[in-house]
């Protein structure tokens, strides 16, 4: 498995002790069982360019990998084995996070200086904006308490944090 590129890794779950990752350079999406037990491919998406981070929805067994070259989100079924198109229009996007509690996915994109967030339930997902200012280059993000969303904002050197409604904390 070479050239992982940027791979979260959402455990699914303490007890199964798995983390899912792409690789940048063959499309792939591999499931790791971080007990050492092995690595399995899941899939190949064949009409990405380069993918890049990852984000699980351990109810659906979804994940959620984003195409960092075309500004596209995937979603990934296990159970259907399929893959599909679930938003694009985004630049290159560098960081997924899922909130189960509000089956949102949020997405940073240092390139339109903004975090967005889709609602994974609805028939037509779009990526609405969730956080913009003060954001120069959002690079990293992760869920914290009380459905807070933290930034690191590798453009203003600071991690900023915002409300599940996207209002500046």
């Amino acid at each position: 498995m070479t050239g992982v590129q940027t791979c979260a890794l959402p455990i699914s779950g303490e007890a199964n002790h798995t983390a899912y990752v792409a690789t940048s350079d063959s499309n792939e999406i591999y499931k790791l069982d971080l007990r050492g037990q092995g690595i399995t491919r899941l899939a190949r998406i064949s009409d990405a360019t380069k993918l890049g981070p990852v984000a699980f929805d351990e109810s659906r067994q979804e994940i959620y990998v984003a195409d960092v070259a075309t500004g596209k989100i995937y979603q990934y079924s296990i159970a259907g084995k399929s893959s599909k198109v679930l938003v694009t229009g985004l630049s290159a996007p560098t960081a997924l996070v899922f909130d189960a509690e509000t089956r949102r996915l949020f997405i940073a994109d240092p390139g339109r200086r903004a975090v967005f967030a889709v609602d994974t339930s609805a028939s037509k997902p779009i990526a609405a904006p969730f956080a913009s200012e003060p954001l120069r280059s959002p690079y990293g993000l992760t869920l914290i308490s009380k459905g807070r969303v933290a930034v690191a904002d590798y453009g203003g050197n600071s991690v900023f944090v915002f409300s599940g409604l996207g209002k500046l904390l």
